[in-house]
């Protein structure tokens, strides 16, 4: 949001470009797409493990690994937002 803020003050570049797929704007294979898709898929899953794992097992696991679990997921989440945008 910040470049396409920063290309509307600064007027050198118009919305579609910045906001326009990278294999459209660069005119490459649409593969290099996927992989990024992959790995915030990647991320995605993690934190669904992590999270999975520390719910299910609250009754069995120590709260410091608990604790861990949640810490983690929260980051895969983070990451995972990240990468998607």
């Amino acid at each position: 949001m910040v470049v396409i803020a920063a290309g509307l003050f600064i007027g050198t570049e118009n919305v579609p470009v910045l906001t326009r797929d990278v294999a459209a704007t660069m005119e490459i294979s649409a593969f290099y797409g996927l992989v990024s898709n992959l790995g915030s898929f990647l991320w995605y899953g993690t934190g669904a493990v992590l999270l999975f794992t520390a719910v299910s097992g609250r009754h069995d696991l120590p709260r410091g690994k608990i604790r861990f679990m949640c810490a983690a997921a929260a980051l895969s989440a983070l990451l995972w937002v990240d990468d998607f945008l």
